[in-house]
């Protein structure tokens, strides 16, 4: 896992930690509430990925504004959370990435899924999956292209 910080356009500071194989394909989460960048369920994502045989991929999980090291933003709304996940995306040079959230994080991924434009609903193949894996990627993951 790696922690890190970005300043948004606004000036407030998004922390989030990676997760995953450098070169896996990218999934963001949204982490449930209460959460934080750093989860046993994200730690066990992390186990998964170093696995050389499964197929690569790469998760980052953005703190929302007030959680962990992201700063507060006073009067946020959802549709902040939005934005500050296209703001992330486009500043790391993400063009398709899967959307994944779990529990108080679920509303918002549907949310930012449906504000980007939808390349695939198709579900990954992944070889040899275990129990764990399968119920990550039987939650909704929607692939968006940059928007440019």
């Amino acid at each position: 896992m790696i922690e890190n910080t970005m300043k948004l356009p606004d000036g407030r500071i998004l922390g989030y930690a990676e997760y995953g194989q450098p070169d896996g394909f990218p999934i963001i989460a949204m982490h449930g509430t209460p959460g934080a960048r750093i989860l046993g369920a994200f730690s066990r994502l992390e186990q998964i990925a170093q696995n050389i045989s499964a197929k690569p991929f790469k998760i980052f999980v953005l703190e929302r504004s007030g959680y962990g090291l992201s700063d507060p933003q006073p009067g946020r709304t959802i549709d902040n959370v939005v934005e500050d996940t296209a703001f992330f995306a486009d500043s790391i040079g993400l063009e398709h990435f899967a959307i994944f959230g779990g529990s108080g994080g679920t509303p918002l991924s549907l949310l930012a899924a449906s504000a980007f434009p939808i390349v695939s609903q198709k579900r990954p193949s992944l070889p040899e999956l275990d129990l764990f894996t399968c119920l990550i990627y039987s939650k909704i993951l929607v692939m968006r292209k940059k928007l440019s």
